[in-house]
């Protein structure tokens, strides 16, 4: 839009030249000193200049179309989720192409709060035998460090996680 602007700012200029060289050439056609061909090519030159800027206006008018276009393509990209809560996954990639014609893609996965959230932990097995089912846990998020979150201890599995290399 600014390209077009400065372009019939230009033509604006170019035609008020013109209507200038124009309002010289009649005088002087008019007191007989200007010949009928200079005075003709000044005012086709004037004709050309408004033509010109006529058509860099209509080049504004499309650019301004197109922004506000752009400007309604992009409100429409905007993706809003239809609660507040915390995104568990994310299923897509920025600048992914999704395609929604065969179904209803899945982009993001979000918990409207963190109650509906199942939190596996690895504890340490000398600690394991301390934790029953329903004490109350404490946890923290990278997403949100300084939010301490609270939850119940559902299920305790007691099958070892074996680590590191074996040797037969």
């Amino acid at each position: 839009r600014l390209t077009a602007v400065a372009a019939r700012d230009e033509a604006k200029a170019h035609l008020n030249q013109a209507a200038l060289a124009l309002a010289r050439a009649t005088k002087l056609h008019g007191s007989g000193v200007m010949t009928d061909a200079d005075f003709q090519n000044r005012q086709f030159e004037h004709d050309i200049a408004a033509a010109a800027f006529k058509r860099t206006e209509a080049g504004v008018a499309s650019a301004s179309s197109r922004v506000t276009d752009a400007a309604t393509n992009l409100q429409r990209t905007i993706i809003r989720s239809p609660i507040t809560g915390f995104v568990l996954d994310k299923r897509v990639e920025v600048g992914q192409t999704i395609n929604a014609l065969q179904q209803t893609p899945v982009l993001f996965l979000i918990s409207a709060d963190m109650t509906d959230v199942t939190l596996e932990a690895l504890v340490a097995e000398s600690d394991i035998g301390r934790i029953k089912t329903g004490m109350t846990v404490h946890f923290r998020v990278d997403a949100h460090r300084e939010v301490p979150f609270d939850g119940k201890a559902v299920e305790i599995r007691r099958s070892p996680v074996k680590r590191g290399r074996f040797v037969s």
